[in-house]
């Protein structure tokens, strides 16, 4: 019973932590480093900006779950293979769409600082997909307060 809740738990924290990166797959190019323009023609206001956040985290929690939904419960392989294959791939496309929506004027600094922290957690998930299922693991948890903080509900581990 215990490893069924695990599990459960687990596949729950994975569905949470596309909040990381609040995104889905308009066909990000790579452009994920920040120098406080960001790329974008112009910024967003705050209120555009969480709005349009909130947003693509919706959609990519549900590609997230319906991926997550064709896991077998207890197959540790299948779902490692899901977190490589799966969550890390869109976690981090997610992470260049938000950072190519256009940061609001003042808040890059904060922003890209959030999604550099999402990333560097990310990398430590692609390192060890095992983290997921640990009760102890604070993975992505200071991103998503901040992300919570600033108004980016949508995207953050409500488990």
């Amino acid at each position: 019973m215990k490893s069924r809740l695990m599990w459960i738990a687990a596949l729950a924290l994975a569905l949470g932590l596309i909040a990381a990166g609040c995104g889905d797959d308009d066909g990000g190019d790579g452009e994920t480093e920040g120098t406080g323009t960001n790329g974008a023609a112009a910024s967003l206001t705050k209120a555009e900006f969480v709005e349009q956040g909130n947003e693509i985290c919706r959609q990519g929690n549900e590609e997230v779950e319906q991926a997550g939904q064709a896991l077998t419960q207890g197959d540790v392989a299948e779902f490692n293979a899901f977190v490589l294959g799966t969550l890390v791939p869109s976690i981090q496309r997610q992470i260049n769409d938000i950072r190519a929506l256009g940061i609001p004027e003042g808040d890059e600094k904060l922003i890209n600082g959030i999604l550099d922290d999402a990333e560097a957690d990310l990398k430590r998930l692609e390192a060890d997909p095992s983290l997921l299922q640990r009760q102890d693991s604070d993975l992505f948890a200071d991103v998503d307060q901040r992300l919570d903080d600033y108004g980016l509900t949508d995207c953050v581990d409500d488990s």
